[in-house]
């Protein structure tokens, strides 16, 4: 009985440190979508506010 309940707790064990691995992997994982969606937005406010002052330098002519 005390061996099987030992058994049990040392699975629990294990399985609550593979879920703290995932977790951590999965946070560091978002933290890097974050940066790059960072970037992302960055570049595409860059890549059209040229395209918009073309545009309204030819409105205005």
């Amino acid at each position: 009985m005390e061996d099987d309940v030992s058994k049990r707790l040392a699975v629990l064990i294990s399985k609550e440190k593979e879920a703290e691995s995932m977790r951590s992997t999965l946070e560091a994982k978002e933290k890097d979508l974050v940066a790059f969606e960072e970037m992302l937005t960055t570049r595409e406010k860059g890549e059209y506010k040229p395209a918009i002052s073309k545009t309204s330098y030819l409105y205005a002519c």
